[in-house]
């Protein structure tokens, strides 16, 4: 019964060991290591850039003078009573009039020098803009008298070094 065992084990054995072998025969990409690989040179024929558009928001402090609009005082709190409510509607007017006056004389004054008094007011303002970058290369090369096209993310020149792999067609 032992050699059963061992027998059954043993050509379990060799069974796995024969698809493993049988599969590594097939491997279309070589390993790292064991490839059939050179590198030469290719004659670049044309790097076009290709661009991509990037949408880019810069800030910036706009200004603008403003005249100033005269200040209204708040107005006063009514009581319950109607005569301290028409006490403050009276004062309120009384303020007003005053307010208006002294605005009139301000203008009047700064009329006669030619100046009129203004505010200026900035705020940060977002400013949108494109810009178009560079994304990359749509690279023409002519190796062993063959075309070829690769996108680059950099402009190879006039010679491009090119990898040469070579393995069964099988």
């Amino acid at each position: 019964m032992r050699l059963t065992i061992g027998f059954c084990l043993a050509v379990t054995m060799f069974v796995v060991g024969a698809a493993a072998a049988q599969g590594a025969a097939y491997v279309d990409v070589p390993v790292q290591g064991r490839e059939n690989v050179s590198y030469a040179y290719a004659d670049v024929l044309r790097a076009n850039p290709t661009y991509e558009t990037i949408q880019i928001i810069d800030l910036r402090e706009e200004c603008r003078e403003e005249t100033p609009v005269s200040r209204m005082r708040d107005e006063p709190r009514m009581t319950g009573s109607i005569v301290s409510g028409l006490s403050a509607m009276a004062r309120r007017a009384r303020l007003q009039e005053r307010e208006a006056a002294r605005e009139a004389a301000e203008a009047a004054e700064l009329a006669e020098d030619g100046v009129e008094e203004t505010d200026l007011r900035c705020q940060m303002v977002e400013v949108p803009r494109e810009e178009r970058r560079i994304s990359g290369y749509d690279v023409e090369y002519r190796y062993k008298g063959e075309l070829y096209m690769s996108h680059m993310d950099y402009d190879p020149g006039n010679k491009l070094r090119v990898r040469v792999t070579v393995a069964p067609a099988d």
